[in-house]
Protein backbone atom coordinates (compact mmCIF):
# COMPACT_ATOMS: atom_id res chain seq x y z
CA UNK A 1 0.00 0.00 0.00
CA UNK A 2 2.89 2.50 1.00
CA UNK A 3 4.74 1.70 -2.10
CA UNK A 4 1.81 2.21 -4.29
CA UNK A 5 1.11 5.38 -2.73
CA UNK A 6 5.11 6.38 -2.87
CA UNK A 7 4.66 5.63 -6.89
CA UNK A 8 1.55 7.54 -7.56
CA UNK A 9 3.24 10.71 -5.47
CA UNK A 10 6.38 9.89 -7.56
CA UNK A 11 4.78 9.86 -10.76
CA UNK A 12 2.86 12.96 -9.96
CA UNK A 13 5.54 14.87 -9.09
CA UNK A 14 7.18 13.28 -12.51
CA UNK A 15 4.55 14.41 -14.11
CA UNK A 16 4.69 18.12 -12.92
CA UNK A 17 7.92 18.42 -13.25
CA UNK A 18 7.44 17.81 -17.06
CA UNK A 19 5.06 19.93 -16.98
CA UNK A 20 6.80 22.95 -15.73
CA UNK A 21 9.81 22.30 -18.27
CA UNK A 22 7.03 22.37 -20.95
CA UNK A 23 6.09 25.62 -19.82
CA UNK A 24 9.31 26.88 -19.08
CA UNK A 25 10.33 26.13 -22.99
CA UNK A 26 7.03 28.20 -24.23
CA UNK A 27 8.21 31.10 -22.31
CA UNK A 28 11.74 30.48 -23.50
CA UNK A 29 10.72 30.04 -27.09
CA UNK A 30 8.33 33.34 -26.69
CA UNK A 31 10.76 35.44 -25.32
CA UNK A 32 13.38 34.63 -28.19
CA UNK A 33 10.61 35.22 -30.98
CA UNK A 34 9.59 38.66 -28.97
CA UNK A 35 13.83 39.75 -28.94
CA UNK A 36 13.95 38.81 -32.13
CA UNK A 37 11.36 40.72 -33.48
CA UNK A 38 12.29 43.91 -31.02
CA UNK A 39 15.88 43.73 -32.23
CA UNK A 40 14.26 43.70 -36.08
CA UNK A 41 12.58 46.96 -35.61
CA UNK A 42 15.02 48.40 -33.79
CA UNK A 43 17.22 47.44 -36.20
CA UNK A 44 15.14 49.03 -38.71
CA UNK A 45 14.23 52.48 -36.46
CA UNK A 46 18.20 52.65 -35.64
CA UNK A 47 19.99 52.94 -38.54
CA UNK A 48 19.64 56.20 -40.68
CA UNK A 49 20.58 55.12 -43.99
CA UNK A 50 17.23 52.34 -43.46
CA UNK A 51 15.04 54.84 -41.94
CA UNK A 52 16.01 57.58 -44.92
CA UNK A 53 15.54 54.91 -47.27
CA UNK A 54 12.56 53.25 -46.18
CA UNK A 55 10.39 56.78 -45.79
CA UNK A 56 11.66 57.05 -49.69
CA UNK A 57 10.20 53.83 -50.37
CA UNK A 58 7.13 54.40 -48.38
CA UNK A 59 6.60 58.24 -49.71
CA UNK A 60 7.17 56.69 -53.51
CA UNK A 61 10.72 59.65 -53.84
CA UNK A 62 12.93 56.65 -55.23
CA UNK A 63 12.71 55.15 -58.60
CA UNK A 64 14.22 51.61 -59.75
CA UNK A 65 16.44 52.13 -62.47
CA UNK A 66 18.32 48.95 -63.67
CA UNK A 67 21.03 51.53 -65.46
CA UNK A 68 21.94 53.13 -62.23
CA UNK A 69 20.98 50.74 -59.57
CA UNK A 70 24.43 48.07 -59.59
CA UNK A 71 26.51 49.31 -56.88
CA UNK A 72 24.54 52.17 -55.96
CA UNK A 73 24.32 53.28 -52.11
CA UNK A 74 20.27 52.01 -52.39
CA UNK A 75 21.01 48.71 -54.14
CA UNK A 76 22.97 47.92 -50.89
CA UNK A 77 19.87 49.63 -48.51
CA UNK A 78 17.53 47.77 -50.47
CA UNK A 79 18.91 44.71 -50.82
CA UNK A 80 20.00 44.74 -46.78
CA UNK A 81 15.79 45.51 -46.07
CA UNK A 82 15.11 42.58 -48.04
CA UNK A 83 17.36 40.12 -46.87
CA UNK A 84 16.18 40.89 -43.00
CA UNK A 85 12.40 40.24 -44.57
CA UNK A 86 13.13 37.38 -46.07
CA UNK A 87 14.69 35.91 -43.24
CA UNK A 88 11.66 36.81 -40.92
CA UNK A 89 9.60 35.36 -43.67
CA UNK A 90 11.29 32.01 -43.45
CA UNK A 91 11.22 32.08 -39.53
CA UNK A 92 7.32 31.92 -40.16
CA UNK A 93 7.41 29.44 -42.41
CA UNK A 94 9.98 27.08 -40.09
CA UNK A 95 7.41 27.85 -37.03
CA UNK A 96 9.82 29.72 -35.35
CA UNK A 97 7.60 32.59 -35.61
CA UNK A 98 3.61 33.72 -36.18
CA UNK A 99 2.60 36.14 -38.49
CA UNK A 100 0.11 37.07 -35.62
CA UNK A 101 2.91 38.08 -33.44
CA UNK A 102 4.48 40.77 -35.98
CA UNK A 103 2.40 43.71 -35.27
CA UNK A 104 5.31 45.68 -34.96
CA UNK A 105 6.53 44.84 -38.47
CA UNK A 106 3.09 45.02 -40.42
CA UNK A 107 2.78 48.55 -41.27
CA UNK A 108 5.92 48.73 -42.40
CA UNK A 109 6.88 45.69 -44.97
CA UNK A 110 3.85 46.27 -46.77
CA UNK A 111 4.90 50.05 -47.84
CA UNK A 112 8.12 48.12 -49.19
CA UNK A 113 7.32 44.98 -50.30
CA UNK A 114 3.97 46.30 -52.53
CA UNK A 115 6.45 49.68 -53.46
CA UNK A 116 5.75 49.68 -56.90
CA UNK A 117 9.04 50.36 -57.80
CA UNK A 118 10.35 47.66 -55.93
CA UNK A 119 7.63 45.15 -57.93
CA UNK A 120 10.09 46.41 -60.56
CA UNK A 121 13.30 45.89 -59.22
CA UNK A 122 11.64 41.96 -58.28
CA UNK A 123 11.19 41.64 -61.88
CA UNK A 124 14.46 42.81 -62.95
CA UNK A 125 15.51 40.75 -60.73
CA UNK A 126 14.11 37.47 -62.07
CA UNK A 127 15.77 38.35 -65.70
CA UNK A 128 18.87 38.94 -63.84
CA UNK A 129 18.53 35.10 -62.39
CA UNK A 130 16.47 32.84 -64.76
CA UNK A 131 17.75 29.95 -64.10
CA UNK A 132 17.73 30.18 -60.08
CA UNK A 133 14.90 27.27 -58.70
CA UNK A 134 12.90 30.55 -56.55
CA UNK A 135 13.44 34.10 -57.84
CA UNK A 136 15.94 36.05 -55.18
CA UNK A 137 13.56 37.05 -51.87
CA UNK A 138 11.25 34.62 -52.53
CA UNK A 139 10.03 34.37 -48.66
CA UNK A 140 10.27 38.15 -48.89
CA UNK A 141 7.50 38.11 -51.51
CA UNK A 142 5.52 36.16 -49.38
CA UNK A 143 5.90 38.26 -46.10
CA UNK A 144 3.63 40.64 -47.12
CA UNK A 145 0.52 38.08 -47.54
CA UNK A 146 1.23 36.67 -44.68
CA UNK A 147 1.08 40.11 -42.11
CA UNK A 148 -2.28 40.12 -40.71
CA UNK A 149 -4.17 43.34 -41.76
CA UNK A 150 -2.85 46.42 -40.02
CA UNK A 151 -5.31 48.23 -38.28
Amino acid sequence: MLINILTIAGSLLTAASVAFAGYQLVLHRRERQARFLFDTNVWLLSDPSIRAFYYRLDYNRWTFDPDTFRLSPEEDLLDRLLHTLDMVQRFVESGQLRPAHMTMLQMDVPQILNNPEVQKYFTWLDTEFPGLEKPPYAAARRLAAALPPYV
